[in-house]
């Protein structure tokens, strides 16, 4: 016979199963010819079918991996000189008994095969490019490896292009994705990520990360692709609303308040948090009282002193709104009355600071006129100082908020890390923008981390990023069919990392992880590209467990009219 021992039984299973199917539609005359060609291939497996050693096969299979799969003919080109049978002969039963081996022991197959990866000459190449644990080198050397491994897999030399490519193509897929879940296991965190998350802030793998990863995740988003996609979406918005409630907090903490989590949208939260810093202000404010003094005269003539060359209308308008306090300040003023004013003085502050030229000259004349009520204030009122200063900064924390919120379009959406940067910005009064150019302007830490963090700004041009998941949806489909299932399920995996629970789980681990997984993710990442040679030539088609058995005979068949065969 022509065919090899393991084409014969795929070739029994498949004549099994049409006699079966013969006799159920009664063509009895047929399906009696048929078994008997069955039998006759059944008696030729059994008089000819290799035996094996199970410990040398293993070994066989732990070097076959480590020379990329072309074992077989390495070992057969050794020993064909030294006897009188042919390299060929040789070399397709070392393939019989690996088939066979691999089909009766598939999980010591899988250990032997992707032990023997990290065995010479593939762990030398991976040690002299270095640890592959960045995403692009990962998708490549795990090409690399595949499509060496593909090549090793054919049965013939017409065989090792397709094989090639097709290994190529799953092995750098796999690669990247086995060396994405040991970067989640144990990621990197990009700079300011981990300040985010500690502050509330749930991130998706691409915002924690950064590079690469951000960039793939940019690119999965855009794709489209059925659930995933929309996942991805929906996770990085979440995040934007854990970012908005941060800054809401942020601008609380001085006061320990916080706003309710439960609350549906980053509008009902800041509305809380204002009603919160209203009932505080006023509960500190009830206990003040204010009378302008010497000191108080003395520190607006300062001003204007300073400011005589502003505009002359703005000028007046200065010098009124000074002698209006101290004329209001004259006889004393409590509760409401300092608060009122403190609020008209932040409102004109406000107001005249996106002017430019004069009006941004005048409102830092207005700042600093409250600036010195302010410190007269807290200088007549010694007991509650310290509460009103820790109450003026969660209102100034408070105003960047609110300037952010008003650039949202849509109801119910957050604000942008971007646009909370333009109103910190807007927020510095000093000359210049010198406190936001330093970055020492309230909230700029928490503006500038959201931008670099959740606005993915990345390090590389994101290629790698590009190619990782159209690649492993690609090699689903050029590869066998329990390795595609198995790239599937890859991207099955990834695709739980951005749902409610792999976001809680994932931020939980980049939180606090316990050494030895953080070790296991670091070495899964570096040995992604050597894992998946092995776990591709593990893998093999032929491998399969199939429905012959020696023990089995051919189905009796039953002729109509009487009569077994």
């Amino acid at each position: 016979m022509a065919e090899n021992i393991t084409q014969l039984k795929d070739k029994l299973d498949s004549i099994k199963k049409k006699v079966l199917e013969l006799d159920k539609a009664k063509n009895f005359k047929e399906a009696k010819a048929l078994a008997e060609a069955g039998k006759k291939i059944q008696k030729y497996i059994k008089d000819n079918e290799v035996s094996y050693s199970t410990p040398v096969e293993a070994l066989r299979s732990t070097l076959g991996s480590a020379a990329f799969e072309f074992g077989d003919e390495i070992e057969a080109g050794v020993r064909a000189p030294f006897s009188d049978r042919s390299y060929k002969d040789i070399r397709d039963e070392l393939r019989e008994k690996q088939v066979k081996f691999g089909r009766e022991n598939p999980k010591l197959n899988l250990a032997t095969e992707v032990g023997g990866s990290f065995l010479l000459p593939g762990a030398t190449l991976a040690k002299g490019i270095g640890k592959a644990s960045t995403l692009g080198s990962n998708i490549a050397l795990g090409s690399g490896y595949g499509a060496l491994t593909g090549a090793g897999m054919s049965n013939e030399m017409s065989d090792v292009p397709a094989g090639a490519f097709t290994g190529g193509v799953t092995g750098g897929a796999v690669s990247g994705g086995l060396g994405l879940i040991g970067k989640a296991i144990a990621p990197q965190l990009q700079k300011g990520a981990q300040e985010l998350r500690n502050q509330g802030v749930k991130l998706t793998p691409g915002q924690a990360l950064g590079g690469g990863v951000a960039s793939a995740e940019e690119t999965l988003a855009g794709l489209n692709l059925p659930f995933l996609s929309k996942q991805i979406k929906s996770a990085r918005a979440e995040a934007a609303v854990d970012f908005n409630e941060a800054a809401i907090n942020k601008a609380l903490k001085p006061l320990n308040l916080k706003v309710d989590p439960k609350l549906p949208s980053p509008q009902d939260k800041l509305a809380s948090a204002q009603k919160m810093l209203s009932e505080s202000y006023t509960k500190t404010l009830d206990k003040l009282t204010f009378k302008g003094d010497q000191n108080l005269a003395s520190g607006f003539k300062s001003i204007l002193n300073k400011n005589k060359s502003l505009n002359p209308d703005y000028l007046r308008k200065l010098k009124f709104k000074i002698n209006d306090i101290l004329a209001r300040s004259k006889e004393g003023m409590s509760g409401q009355k300092i608060k009122n004013l403190k609020e008209e003085l932040n409102e004109i502050v406000g107001d005249y600071s996106t002017g430019l030229g004069a009006d941004r000259e005048f409102s830092r004349a207005m700042d600093d006129v409250l600036r010195v009520f302010d410190v007269q204030l807290k200088r007549q009122n010694k007991k509650y100082a310290t509460q009103l200063s820790k109450t003026d900064k969660s209102y100034a924390g408070i105003t960047r908020v609110e300037n952010a919120m008003n650039k949202v379009k849509g109801e119910g959406q957050p604000f942008t890390p971007s646009a909370l940067a333009t109103a910190v910005k807007q927020g510095d009064r000093s000359a210049r923008k010198r406190t936001y150019a330093r970055g020492d302007a309230l909230m700029q830490d928490l503006s500038g981390k959201g931008v670099n963090v959740l606005g993915n700004t990345v390090a590389d041009s994101g290629t790698s990023g590009r190619l990782a998941f159209p690649l492993l949806f690609g090699a689903s489909q050029a590869s066998p069919e329990p390795f595609s299932k198995a790239i599937l399920g890859a991207g099955a995996v990834v695709s739980a990392l951005y749902t409610k629970l792999g976001r809680n789980g994932f931020n939980a681990l980049i939180k606090e992880r316990p050494e030895i997984l953080k070790k296991l993710g670091v070495t899964m990442a570096d040995l992604a590209p050597l894992m998946s040679q092995g776990l591709l030539a593990s893998d093999r088609e032929e491998y399969k467990p199939r429905e012959y058995s020696g023990d089995k005979d051919i189905p009796t068949i039953t002729i109509r009219g009487g009569g077994a065969n």
